[in-house]
C-alpha cells in the first residue's frame, strides 16, 4: 500500500525532473521557488491520451496571427519575439510557420485582459501570464497572453516574451 507521504515525494520528484532541478522529492527551496513562479494557466504536465486522436496538427505548414497586441511593446517587437518562439519550435520539429494579417489563422495569438471567453480567465498582474490550447478546430492552437502583465522585449520590464 502506498502512502500519502510517498505519493507526494513521487510528485515532487516528477515535478523536480521536469523542471531539471536536483531530483531529491523532497520539498526544498529550489522546488519551492519553482512553484512560487507564475506560469501559464494550463497544467504542466497534461494527460493528452484523455483528449480524443492525441492532439496534434495534421499538416506541417501551419498560420498564426496576431489579433491583439499589448500596449507595452511595439507591434514589431511582439512580432519579433513570436517569430523567435516559433523558430524554437520548428528547428526542433518539422513546423513551418507563416505569418497572415487577416483572416482565420491555425494560431490565433492575442493579449487579453480578465473574462475573454474562452472558459480560463486571466488574473490580473503577476499571476497567470498566458494560456495556449491543443491542436485543433475553434480555440485549438490559440494562444492567449494576459494583458494586465508588464511585458517587454528587454530588460526594462517584468515578462519577456
Amino acid at each position: 500500500m502506498v502512502t500519502g507521504d510517498i505519493l507526494m515525494s513521487r510528485k515532487i520528484k516528477k515535478m523536480q525532473e521536469f523542471f531539471g532541478l536536483h531530483v531529491t522529492g523532497k520539498l526544498d527551496y529550489s522546488t519551492l521557488s519553482v512553484m512560487k513562479k507564475p506560469r501559464c494557466g494550463m497544467p504542466d504536465v497534461a494527460d493528452y491520451h484523455l483528449f480524443p486522436g492525441e492532439p496534434k496538427w495534421q499538416k506541417n505548414n501551419l498560420t498564426y496571427r496576431v489579433t491583439k497586441y499589448t500596449p507595452t511593446m511595439s507591434k514589431i517587437e511582439v512580432d519579433r519575439a513570436i517569430d523567435m518562439g516559433l523558430k524554437a519550435w520548428s528547428d526542433a520539429a518539422p513546423l513551418n510557420f507563416v505569418k497572415i494579417n487577416q483572416g482565420e489563422a491555425d494560431i490565433m495569438v492575442s493579449f487579453e485582459s480578465g473574462d475573454h471567453g474562452d472558459s480560463y480567465p486571466f488574473d490580473g498582474p503577476r499571476g497567470t501570464l498566458a494560456h495556449a490550447f491543443a491542436p485543433g478546430e475553434g480555440l485549438g492552437g490559440d494562444t492567449h497572453f494576459d494583458n494586465a502583465e508588464l511585458w517587454t522585449s528587454g530588460a526594462n520590464g517584468m515578462y519577456i516574451i
